[in-house]
């Protein structure tokens, strides 16, 4: 173990303890989340018969292949807000990395094409990864090696806006946290629900992500939330979501100016969690600023694949 892993360790196990934490995968059984009496809608607030409760709530948007994590206290109303909402914002700027590694969704894995009946075209079929190439060389969004077993990725992103992306982040660690934690999160709850998308909590410090290289080492979902134990010795922030799938990991502030007034003004620079290590090289840490509330564009999400073994087709 070395010496920044085992700091990093000691830091969060004398900061915080385990609120909540799920391990999804294909053998999981079924979790349906409910908050105790009477049923009523932990994001609006109210109950039946103002509001129904028919839909299949998604603790964790389908999209990252969640068929097992349910809530039972979100209406439909707000299940429709959110999906239409900040979930198709967090699937439009997610949407590369799924289709590289493979993350299934309600609609299998998304496909990348582009440039006409001629073009690209990327897609997952039966665990496996198919590249049409085209016809234009210049138009193509990869660059292969001339054996075709490394290929450098920058795919665009569908346009988003990267402040609603932090708030479906903190929606999905606000779904699974338990009902005795909720009123430290009044302003974030509000937070999520308001349409017009600013910074109208503090945002403390940037995303922090986690690249693992070589096989995706979690082929479902893991997902939890850390709060601040009474007795932290070090200033730091209440509470965070861990969300990890595929070969990312994020850990993101959940905002609480009520237990985190301490900090106000303040932009922190926290060790990230430890992540296992692979045994196909380092471990790549970066901060993901999603403080931007205008509609981006022109993102690109950047990757390099390496291939064991790869079949080459001509079509005429």
């Amino acid at each position: 173990m070395d010496e920044a892993y085992e700091r990093a360790i000691n830091f969060y196990e004398r900061n915080y303890r385990l609120a909540c934490f799920y391990t999804l995968s294909k053998d999981s059984k079924r979790i349906n989340l409910e908050d105790a009496g009477r049923q009523r809608c932990r994001f609006c607030g109210r109950q039946s018969p103002e509001v129904s409760f028919k839909l299949e709530a998604h603790a964790i948007p389908q999209l990252l292949g969640n068929n097992k994590l349910f809530s039972r206290y979100e209406c439909d109303t707000c299940n429709t807000f959110f999906g239409n909402g900040i979930e198709n914002d967090y699937g439009n700027w997610s949407k590369p990395m799924r289709t590289l590694t493979g993350r299934k969704g309600k609609n299998g894995v998304p496909t990348h094409k582009g440039g006409g009946d001629t073009g690209w075209r990327l897609e997952r079929i039966n665990n496996h990864f198919y590249i049409n190439a085209g016809e234009n060389e210049h138009n193509r969004p990869f660059v292969a090696s001339e054996d075709y077993r490394v290929i450098d990725f920058a795919l665009k992103c569908d346009p988003h806006r990267p402040i609603a992306v932090h708030k479906a982040f903190v929606k999905m660690a606000l779904s699974i946290l338990p009902e005795t934690e909720l009123p430290n999160f009044r302003q974030a709850l509000a937070w999520i629900m308001n349409s017009s998308h600013q910074e109208d909590v503090p945002i403390l410090a940037p995303v922090l992500v986690t690249i693992t290289p070589g096989p995706s080492l979690i082929t479902g979902i893991n997902i939890g939330v850390i709060c601040r134990k009474e007795n932290a010795l070090d200033a730091v922030p209440y509470a965070f979501l861990l969300l990890s799938y595929g070969n990312e990991s994020f850990q993101v502030i959940i905002p609480s100016p009520d237990r985190d007034v301490f900090l106000e003004g303040q932009r922190l620079t926290l060790p990230p969690l430890p992540q296992p290590r692979s045994p196909d090289g380092p471990l790549r840490v970066y901060p993901l600023d999603l403080r931007g509330t205008e509609l981006v564009t022109d993102a690109v999400s950047q990757c390099t694949f390496e291939f064991e073994s790869v079949q080459c087709s001509n079509y005429p």
